[in-house]
Protein backbone atom coordinates (compact mmCIF):
# COMPACT_ATOMS: atom_id res chain seq x y z
CA UNK A 1 0.00 0.00 0.00
CA UNK A 2 1.54 3.29 -0.75
CA UNK A 3 1.80 6.10 1.83
CA UNK A 4 1.28 9.79 0.79
CA UNK A 5 2.03 12.88 3.22
CA UNK A 6 0.28 16.35 2.46
CA UNK A 7 2.89 18.96 3.50
CA UNK A 8 2.05 22.53 4.09
CA UNK A 9 5.21 24.84 5.07
CA UNK A 10 6.91 21.70 5.72
CA UNK A 11 3.96 20.57 8.48
CA UNK A 12 1.92 17.58 7.79
CA UNK A 13 -1.86 18.07 7.06
CA UNK A 14 -2.87 14.80 6.44
CA UNK A 15 -2.07 11.14 5.42
CA UNK A 16 -2.98 9.37 2.20
CA UNK A 17 -3.25 5.70 1.67
CA UNK A 18 -3.56 3.95 -1.21
CA UNK A 19 -3.97 0.25 -2.41
CA UNK A 20 -4.04 0.92 -6.45
CA UNK A 21 -8.26 0.32 -6.26
CA UNK A 22 -9.33 2.27 -3.27
CA UNK A 23 -7.84 5.01 -1.16
CA UNK A 24 -8.25 6.56 2.88
CA UNK A 25 -7.21 9.88 4.44
CA UNK A 26 -6.32 10.23 8.22
CA UNK A 27 -6.33 13.59 9.64
CA UNK A 28 -3.54 14.94 12.07
CA UNK A 29 -4.20 15.76 15.44
CA UNK A 30 -5.26 19.38 16.37
CA UNK A 31 -1.92 21.01 17.37
CA UNK A 32 -0.88 20.14 13.56
CA UNK A 33 -4.25 22.02 12.33
CA UNK A 34 -3.44 24.76 15.05
CA UNK A 35 -0.07 25.48 13.35
CA UNK A 36 -1.36 25.48 10.14
CA UNK A 37 -4.23 27.81 10.88
CA UNK A 38 -1.35 30.12 12.25
CA UNK A 39 0.60 29.73 8.80
CA UNK A 40 -2.32 30.37 6.64
CA UNK A 41 -2.24 34.04 7.91
CA UNK A 42 0.98 34.05 6.38
CA UNK A 43 0.60 32.41 3.06
CA UNK A 44 -0.95 34.00 -0.17
CA UNK A 45 -2.50 30.85 -1.22
CA UNK A 46 -2.82 28.03 1.11
CA UNK A 47 -4.13 25.59 -1.57
CA UNK A 48 -0.72 26.28 -3.93
CA UNK A 49 1.07 25.52 -0.94
CA UNK A 50 -0.01 22.03 -0.50
CA UNK A 51 2.05 19.36 -1.26
CA UNK A 52 2.00 15.46 -1.79
CA UNK A 53 5.19 13.65 -1.16
CA UNK A 54 5.74 9.83 -0.94
CA UNK A 55 6.07 8.17 2.12
CA UNK A 56 6.65 4.62 1.12
CA UNK A 57 5.19 1.88 1.09
CA UNK A 58 3.47 0.04 4.18
CA UNK A 59 1.65 -3.59 4.42
CA UNK A 60 -1.55 -4.12 6.30
CA UNK A 61 -5.01 -2.70 6.95
CA UNK A 62 -5.85 1.08 5.91
CA UNK A 63 -6.64 1.36 9.19
CA UNK A 64 -3.79 0.59 11.51
CA UNK A 65 -1.41 1.56 8.49
CA UNK A 66 -3.21 4.94 9.21
CA UNK A 67 -2.91 5.31 12.64
CA UNK A 68 0.78 3.99 12.25
CA UNK A 69 2.14 6.86 10.18
CA UNK A 70 0.19 9.27 11.54
CA UNK A 71 1.21 8.33 14.90
CA UNK A 72 5.07 8.13 13.14
CA UNK A 73 4.47 12.04 12.09
CA UNK A 74 3.20 13.00 15.74
CA UNK A 75 6.70 11.12 17.50
CA UNK A 76 9.01 13.27 14.34
CA UNK A 77 6.93 16.76 14.57
CA UNK A 78 6.77 17.59 18.30
CA UNK A 79 5.56 20.76 19.46
CA UNK A 80 9.00 22.89 19.31
CA UNK A 81 9.60 21.49 16.22
CA UNK A 82 6.33 22.60 15.04
CA UNK A 83 6.56 25.98 16.45
CA UNK A 84 9.94 26.57 14.68
CA UNK A 85 8.36 25.85 11.22
CA UNK A 86 5.18 28.21 12.07
CA UNK A 87 7.53 31.22 13.49
CA UNK A 88 10.36 30.16 10.36
CA UNK A 89 7.27 31.20 7.80
CA UNK A 90 7.53 34.31 9.08
CA UNK A 91 10.95 34.94 7.83
CA UNK A 92 10.67 33.84 4.37
CA UNK A 93 10.38 30.72 2.44
CA UNK A 94 15.01 30.60 3.30
CA UNK A 95 14.22 30.40 6.81
CA UNK A 96 11.24 27.30 6.22
CA UNK A 97 13.70 25.47 4.09
CA UNK A 98 16.44 25.64 6.88
CA UNK A 99 14.09 23.55 8.99
CA UNK A 100 12.32 21.52 6.91
CA UNK A 101 15.76 20.57 6.09
CA UNK A 102 17.41 20.62 9.78
CA UNK A 103 20.86 19.28 10.54
CA UNK A 104 20.90 16.01 12.01
CA UNK A 105 22.91 14.79 15.15
CA UNK A 106 24.27 11.95 15.94
CA UNK A 107 22.97 9.61 17.51
CA UNK A 108 23.67 7.09 20.87
CA UNK A 109 22.87 4.06 22.57
CA UNK A 110 21.51 6.37 25.28
CA UNK A 111 19.01 8.27 23.02
CA UNK A 112 17.42 5.09 22.50
CA UNK A 113 16.84 4.15 26.26
CA UNK A 114 14.21 7.41 26.42
CA UNK A 115 10.85 6.32 27.97
CA UNK A 116 8.88 7.87 25.20
CA UNK A 117 8.65 5.64 22.37
CA UNK A 118 8.01 8.70 20.47
CA UNK A 119 11.58 10.45 21.19
CA UNK A 120 13.13 7.45 20.67
CA UNK A 121 11.79 7.60 16.69
CA UNK A 122 12.52 11.49 16.42
CA UNK A 123 15.52 10.84 17.32
CA UNK A 124 15.95 7.94 14.21
CA UNK A 125 14.25 10.00 11.74
CA UNK A 126 16.13 12.98 11.80
CA UNK A 127 19.40 10.62 11.10
CA UNK A 128 21.65 10.90 8.91
CA UNK A 129 22.84 7.07 8.60
CA UNK A 130 27.14 6.55 8.58
CA UNK A 131 28.78 3.10 9.08
CA UNK A 132 29.94 4.56 12.55
CA UNK A 133 25.80 4.08 13.22
CA UNK A 134 25.31 0.74 12.61
CA UNK A 135 25.82 -0.65 16.41
CA UNK A 136 22.84 1.78 17.36
CA UNK A 137 20.79 0.96 14.60
CA UNK A 138 21.51 -2.66 15.68
CA UNK A 139 19.73 -1.89 19.05
CA UNK A 140 17.01 -0.21 17.36
CA UNK A 141 16.29 -3.63 16.44
CA UNK A 142 15.79 -4.96 19.76
CA UNK A 143 12.86 -2.45 20.26
CA UNK A 144 9.52 -3.13 21.27
CA UNK A 145 7.75 -0.61 18.83
CA UNK A 146 7.58 -1.67 15.33
CA UNK A 147 7.70 1.58 13.88
CA UNK A 148 11.27 2.41 15.31
CA UNK A 149 12.35 -1.23 14.56
CA UNK A 150 11.18 -0.61 11.20
CA UNK A 151 12.86 2.93 10.75
CA UNK A 152 16.24 1.36 11.70
CA UNK A 153 16.20 -1.13 9.01
CA UNK A 154 15.51 2.07 6.56
CA UNK A 155 17.81 4.09 7.73
CA UNK A 156 20.26 0.73 7.30
CA UNK A 157 18.90 0.60 4.16
CA UNK A 158 20.62 4.34 3.78
CA UNK A 159 24.05 3.11 4.18
CA UNK A 160 24.57 1.07 0.98
CA UNK A 161 27.37 -1.16 2.57
CA UNK A 162 27.53 -5.01 3.17
CA UNK A 163 28.11 -4.24 6.89
CA UNK A 164 24.36 -3.48 7.10
CA UNK A 165 23.53 -6.83 6.50
CA UNK A 166 23.45 -8.23 9.86
CA UNK A 167 20.74 -5.68 10.82
CA UNK A 168 18.97 -6.35 7.60
CA UNK A 169 18.77 -10.32 8.66
CA UNK A 170 17.55 -9.36 11.76
CA UNK A 171 15.10 -7.26 10.01
CA UNK A 172 14.03 -10.01 8.12
CA UNK A 173 13.04 -12.41 10.91
CA UNK A 174 11.38 -9.98 12.54
CA UNK A 175 7.73 -10.85 14.02
CA UNK A 176 5.95 -8.07 11.80
CA UNK A 177 5.72 -8.23 8.22
CA UNK A 178 6.13 -4.41 7.85
CA UNK A 179 9.70 -5.14 9.05
CA UNK A 180 10.63 -8.09 7.01
CA UNK A 181 9.23 -6.25 4.04
CA UNK A 182 11.44 -3.48 4.12
CA UNK A 183 14.27 -5.46 5.47
CA UNK A 184 13.98 -7.53 2.21
CA UNK A 185 13.17 -4.39 -0.21
CA UNK A 186 16.76 -3.16 1.62
CA UNK A 187 18.77 -6.31 0.56
CA UNK A 188 17.41 -6.35 -2.85
CA UNK A 189 18.42 -2.95 -2.91
CA UNK A 190 22.18 -3.58 -1.65
CA UNK A 191 22.27 -6.80 -4.50
CA UNK A 192 24.75 -8.56 -2.40
CA UNK A 193 24.96 -11.95 -3.52
CA UNK A 194 26.39 -13.03 -0.05
CA UNK A 195 22.92 -12.27 1.02
CA UNK A 196 21.68 -15.66 -0.56
CA UNK A 197 21.06 -18.05 2.04
CA UNK A 198 18.85 -15.51 4.36
CA UNK A 199 17.00 -14.93 1.30
CA UNK A 200 16.36 -18.58 0.26
CA UNK A 201 15.05 -19.00 3.73
CA UNK A 202 12.54 -16.04 3.34
CA UNK A 203 11.23 -18.15 0.54
CA UNK A 204 9.28 -19.97 3.32
CA UNK A 205 7.62 -16.90 5.31
CA UNK A 206 4.20 -16.37 6.19
CA UNK A 207 3.91 -13.60 4.05
CA UNK A 208 3.24 -13.35 -0.01
CA UNK A 209 5.14 -10.29 0.23
CA UNK A 210 8.25 -11.39 1.74
CA UNK A 211 8.40 -14.67 -0.44
CA UNK A 212 7.94 -12.76 -3.46
CA UNK A 213 11.24 -10.02 -2.58
CA UNK A 214 12.95 -13.34 -2.12
CA UNK A 215 12.32 -14.92 -5.39
CA UNK A 216 13.13 -11.90 -6.93
CA UNK A 217 15.98 -11.26 -5.27
CA UNK A 218 17.21 -15.01 -5.81
CA UNK A 219 16.89 -13.77 -10.06
CA UNK A 220 18.47 -11.38 -9.89
CA UNK A 221 21.37 -12.70 -7.50
CA UNK A 222 20.70 -16.53 -6.88
CA UNK A 223 23.33 -19.19 -8.20
CA UNK A 224 23.04 -22.97 -8.13
CA UNK A 225 23.11 -23.17 -4.34
CA UNK A 226 19.23 -22.04 -4.56
CA UNK A 227 18.07 -23.99 -7.09
CA UNK A 228 16.70 -26.32 -4.88
CA UNK A 229 14.47 -24.45 -2.48
CA UNK A 230 13.50 -22.87 -5.53
CA UNK A 231 12.19 -25.72 -6.35
CA UNK A 232 10.27 -26.71 -3.65
CA UNK A 233 8.73 -23.23 -3.62
CA UNK A 234 7.86 -23.61 -7.45
CA UNK A 235 4.55 -25.04 -6.22
CA UNK A 236 3.47 -21.49 -4.07
CA UNK A 237 0.08 -20.99 -3.65
CA UNK A 238 0.35 -17.59 -4.72
CA UNK A 239 0.42 -16.84 -8.43
CA UNK A 240 2.75 -14.06 -8.41
CA UNK A 241 5.52 -15.38 -6.13
CA UNK A 242 5.13 -19.24 -7.70
CA UNK A 243 5.64 -16.89 -11.20
CA UNK A 244 8.67 -15.16 -9.75
CA UNK A 245 10.16 -18.27 -8.43
CA UNK A 246 9.86 -20.09 -11.80
CA UNK A 247 11.69 -17.35 -13.46
CA UNK A 248 14.39 -17.55 -10.94
CA UNK A 249 15.04 -21.15 -11.88
CA UNK A 250 15.10 -20.44 -15.76
CA UNK A 251 17.74 -17.57 -15.21
CA UNK A 252 19.99 -19.66 -12.23
CA UNK A 253 19.49 -22.84 -15.37
CA UNK A 254 19.98 -21.20 -18.49
CA UNK A 255 21.60 -17.92 -17.48
CA UNK A 256 21.30 -14.25 -18.83
CA UNK A 257 19.52 -15.46 -21.94
CA UNK A 258 16.53 -16.78 -20.10
CA UNK A 259 16.59 -13.11 -18.10
CA UNK A 260 16.53 -11.58 -20.56
CA UNK A 261 13.22 -13.58 -22.50
CA UNK A 262 11.91 -13.66 -18.91
CA UNK A 263 12.00 -9.79 -19.15
CA UNK A 264 10.10 -9.35 -22.37
CA UNK A 265 7.24 -11.40 -21.82
CA UNK A 266 6.97 -9.73 -18.15
CA UNK A 267 6.90 -6.19 -20.67
CA UNK A 268 4.08 -7.89 -22.76
CA UNK A 269 2.26 -8.77 -19.80
CA UNK A 270 1.32 -5.59 -19.15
Amino acid sequence: MKVFVQMFNGIPMQVKLSDGEREERFGMPERFQAAILKLRSSSDNVVFERVWKEHGVRFGEFADIGQEVTEELQAAYDDERLARLTEAVKEGQEAVDRQVNRKAYDVTEDMLQEEDWKKRFAHLEQMQPELKDIPVLMKAMEDPKTSIRRQAVVNAGMIEDPAILPILYKGLEDKTVTVRRTAGDCISDLGDPSASEAMIAALKDPSKLVRWRAAMFLYEEGDETALEALKEAEQDPEFEVSLQVKMAIERIEHGEEAKRLCMEANDDRK
